[in-house]
């Protein structure tokens, strides 16, 4: 439709650019008579009038359409016509040219009376409006700017137009204005005007037309399809150039009746067309050219929207403002439209150039419309005597945006045909995969269901209530051992498991706050759902493995809980026997560390202090004395288990002694069952690594038996047969072979306490590591004296104790060592001699002493000691029960027991041990240990 129309208006520019030529105003002068209306007169005396009271008017150059004979405002400007408060008379002399039938045509805006004087006849051409000389009578007054027409018969001489105006004053300050003017003042041959005001009515309405019907299609795609707004943006761009056809085109003057409603309307959008124009043209540029439209452009449009309504509010629309100015303020706003055009030439243009659909045609529109807007600025000024081109500017603008709207439609119309053709294949391809679907389905279907009914697995889909579904696997039936499940309730066959009633009854109620809601209340209470139960057998227990999830609907809704079980009642039992073993390992690993010897006495003396214990447990009653020996007897084999690397063993003595401890401090009480049960984990222990030293690594488990090597036991035979014979030996040499005997035996039943001391003191080195300490030096002196069993187990059992508190609270951390300029690593002396029967072993350390100070505060504090005590006094307080000058427990040294276990277990076995203090004073003074034991066979 849109390149119809173009066509048209093509046909008809022609026969109006013909027209308009032929009609050429022909003035000889024109004069204005302010404030007098002047009747008619003869044509001579109009000519001494004029020249007498008018005041001569500058007409410009005979081939102008419009002249600025405004009066004040444009005698303040460059138009020498005089000053006039709201009326006056026109006195124009016009060349008739040959006889004939001649035609006028004007524009004038204000209540005019126009007569024309030919010698002595006067005849009353046209009248518009009621003439007055109010000058606040606007309403009579006030008639549209149009184009009016006047003939007559003309046969030569002169010729006047005698024409009364007047116009409503305005008042600003203490001046008052009016405008009076006359445009587009043609005379020629009445055809040739007449002709001219057909063709120019055929032009005019063409262009309304065809901004009518623009708006009309446009508005109508809109409506269509409203998700594209470029086509609301031209139909309000044909609507705003509609709107300029009707007030500056004068459509509507051409077929309505003048009436002041009409001179309004005018008026008003005389003002506004450029703030349509600006408008129109920058919204139609920005939703048909988003893809290179950018900000600065945006900006740029915006300033020039507000330049044109910043001159038409604040020069157009003010009455102060001369009309000199003002006519540069038109030419601005003609300016500004055009450059607005041309920045959307050049973003049709950018367009184009991107290959966006139809641009070419918004590339043509926006270059020819500026064209002809700047050719018809030329021919208002008089520079070109042509008809007016500015509307048919406008309308191939908005032509060209309808054009392109048009090609984008069509391509997008072509782009759809072409995805019509792809979603037409594809939708063959869709139908020949549907053919096939059922029969797929129908095949996964049977392979899932295959594989249900072999998986290993029990699975099955539950619902609110615990119910079990009728599709269930095969292998559900296997393991609950029953048959024809479905329909059944789960809860009833949890009920045969160790499950308690709290856990069904939180199962029953997760089961109930998820099926019908959405997949978070089943995350929620996920946790109440067993993962392992146990069921009860006569035979055995069988161990069942489960899992859950929720069977989810399209919405997130929770449909049923979809239950897994397997049996791992095998796999458990290998769990058990694979814990077990691993344990065993781990006992095999420490005992094959530890030296068998140091084992065996170990293993010995634990019994004997772990069967006091339980005998302590089992007469009851226990006293606070009682628990104190148990403790102590726990805490020396915790000791021992610790020395040799036997940390099973150690770690559960140390939880026993925990429990001790707390009685000690009344912190429990002593439950006998608890205690014994304690006793028993312990026993059990030690029994594991007895029987792994016996069983798997082949080891004696009695100390009270030797093994003897059998040429030992030879040469004694031969030794005792040599005294049965006839001829004995004399008796020194019986003598000696029985001394020999002797000495033989005695290694089998004593150990040289050089052995004994070395094997007590030689976990020093460890015992430094768990501490964080460098190995100490160990300083061994003895007698090589022989000493029985008995007190063998004796000073194990004390030099564990001793070793240890050296260790852990005599000798210092190396930093400290080194600030006091001592040795990196302490000194640990022992030395052992023989006094009478008994020996006597001294130990001592170059750590930092005994702690006299604390000692004598703790001491005086508990009433042991006096405030006078001397120093053997206050030392002698460390064998008493519970004392301790250590600032933190650890696992080396105990829990602040180990002196007093110590004289415990020395005294037990006949001997005595005491501390000497080395010096008198001082807040840590050093000191030694004395250790006495007798040296004979129990």
């Amino acid at each position: 439709m849109a390149r119809i129309l173009a066509l048209f208006l093509l046909l008809i520019t022609p026969a109006s650019y013909g027209a308009e030529k032929s009609a050429r105003p022909h003035v000889k002068g024109v004069f204005f008579i302010p404030e007098q209306f002047i009747d008619p007169i003869h044509a001579g005396d109009l000519s001494s009038l004029a020249t007498r009271l008018g005041t001569p008017v500058q007409w410009p150059d005979s081939r102008a359409i419009f002249s600025p004979l405004m009066t004040p405002s444009a005698a303040e400007g460059s138009a020498k016509a005089p000053k006039s408060a709201h009326f006056g008379t026109y006195l124009i002399a016009l060349q008739g040219g040959l006889p004939g039938h001649k035609g006028l045509s004007f524009n004038i805006n204000e209540a005019y009376r126009m007569y024309l004087v030919r010698g002595k006849n006067t005849v009353l051409l046209h009248e518009d409006g009621n003439l007055t000389t109010n000058a606040d009578d606007s309403i009579y007054r006030l008639v549209p700017y149009s184009t009016h027409e006047a003939y007559f018969s003309f046969e030569g001489g002169d010729l006047w137009l005698l024409i009364q105006a007047s116009a409503p004053a305005h008042t600003v300050g203490d001046r008052r204005y009016s405008s009076l003017g006359i445009a587009s003042l043609k005379m020629g041959e009445a055809a040739s005007i007449r002709t001219a005001q057909v063709s120019n009515q055929i032009y005019q309405t063409a262009c309304f037309g065809a901004f009518l019907l623009l708006f009309m299609y446009q508005l109508s795609i809109y409506l269509l399809r409203r998700n594209d707004l470029s086509n609301l943006m031209i139909a309000l761009a044909a609507l705003a150039f509609l709107m300029r056809c009707l007030s500056e085109e004068q459509v509507l003057a051409l077929y309505f009746e003048q009436s002041n409603a009409l001179a309004i309307y005018n008026s008003t959008i005389q003002f506004l067309r450029f703030i349509f124009l600006n408008s129109a043209s920058f919204l139609v540029s920005y939703f048909l050219l988003k893809e290179v439209f950018t900000r600065a452009y945006f900006n740029t449009l915006t300033v020039m929207n507000v330049i044109t309504i910043l001159i038409i509010g604040l020069v157009q629309l003010n009455p102060a403002v001369p009309g000199y100015w003002k006519d540069r303020a038109l030419a601005l706003l003609t300016v500004t439209i055009l450059a607005a055009a041309l920045i959307s030439a050049w973003l049709y243009f950018k367009a184009w150039k991107q290959a966006i659909p139809g641009a070419v045609f918004g590339l043509l529109g926006y270059t020819i419309g500026p064209i002809l807007v700047g050719v018809d600025s030329l021919i208002i000024q008089g520079r070109i005597d042509f008809f007016r081109v500015g509307t048919l500017g406008l309308l191939f603008m908005t032509l060209a945006s309808s054009l392109m709207t048009g090609q984008q439609a069509a391509e997008a119309y072509r782009q759809a045909g072409l995805l019509n053709e792809k979603l037409t294949g594809k939708n063959r391809e869709i139908q020949d995969m549907n053919r096939n679907l059922e029969m797929k389905v129908h095949d996964r279907t049977r392979e899932l269901k295959t594989i249900f009914d072999n998986i290993p697995q029990g699975v099955a889909s539950l619902n609110a209530e615990g119910i079990i579904s009728p599709n269930y696997s095969r292998h559900l039936e296997s393991i609950l051992r029953e048959t024809n499940l479905g329909g059944r309730s789960i809860v009833d066959f949890f009920q045969r498991t160790t499950l308690s009633p709290d856990a069904l009854n939180r199962m029953v109620e997760t089961f109930r706050a998820s099926v019908g809601e959405n997949s978070l209340s089943f995350l929620l209470n996920e946790a109440n759902l067993p993962l392992e139960v146990t069921v009860r057998s006569q035979a055995e227990p069988l161990f069942l493995a489960l899992t859950w999830g929720a069977e989810l609907a399209e919405n997130d809704e929770v449909r049923s809980i979809l239950m897994t079980i397997e049996d791992v009642t095998v796999k458990k039992r290998l769990e058990v026997e694979s814990e077990k073993q691993r344990k065993d390992l781990l006992i095999i690993q420490e005992l094959l560390q530890c030296e068998p010897e140091k084992f065996e006495i170990f293993a010995r003396a634990s019994e004997a202090l772990l069967a006091e214990n339980r005998r302590l447990i089992q007469a009851g009653a226990l006293s606070n004395d009682d628990v104190k020996i148990m403790f102590i007897n726990a805490h020396t084999v915790k000791g021992g288990a610790r020395t040799l690397g036997l940390s099973g063993l150690a770690n559960i003595l140390h939880e026993i002694e925990h429990e001790y401890a707390l009685i000690m401090k009344n912190l429990a009480t002593a439950q006998q069952s608890s205690l014994a049960l304690s006793v028993l984990r312990a026993w059990t222990v030690l029994d594991l690594y007895l029987a792994i030293n016996r069983d798997k690594l082949g080891r004696k488990t009695n100390s009270d038996q030797i093994t003897l090597d059998i040429e030992f036991i030879r040469n004694h035979y031969k030794v005792l047969e040599s005294l049965m014979l006839d001829n004995p030996t004399t008796p020194r040499l019986l003598l000696d072979s029985i001394r020999q005997t002797r000495d033989q035996l005695a290694s089998l039943i004593f150990k040289s306490d050089t052995h004994i001391l070395e094997q007590c003191f030689e976990p020093a080195a460890k015992i430094a590591k768990d501490l964080g300490k460098p190995a100490p030096e160990i300083r061994l002196e003895t007698a090589e004296l022989q000493v029985p069993r008995e007190v063998e187990h004796i000073l194990r059992n004390a030099l564990i104790h001793i070793l240890r508190n050296a260790m852990d609270h005599g000798i210092e951390p190396a930093e400290e060592r080194l600030s006091k300029g001592k040795n990196l690593a302490g000194v640990i002396a022992i030395r052992s001699h023989a006094e009478g029967k008994a020996i006597v072993i001294d130990i001592r350390d170059d750590g930092r002493g005994l702690a006299l100070k604390q000692l004598k505060e703790k001491g005086l504090k508990n009433g042991y000691i006096k405030a006078d005590a001397d120093a053997q006094t206050i030392a002698d307080i460390i064998f008493l029960p519970g004392l301790t000058t250590a600032l933190s427990l650890s696992q080396i040294s105990g829990r602040g027991v180990g002196m007093d276990a110590v004289k415990k277990f020395i005294e037990g076995g006949g001997g005595t041990i005491e501390v000497k203090p080395l010096q008198e004073t001082g807040d840590y003074i050093p000191f030694e240990l004395s250790i006495r034991l007798p040296l004979q066979v129990a």
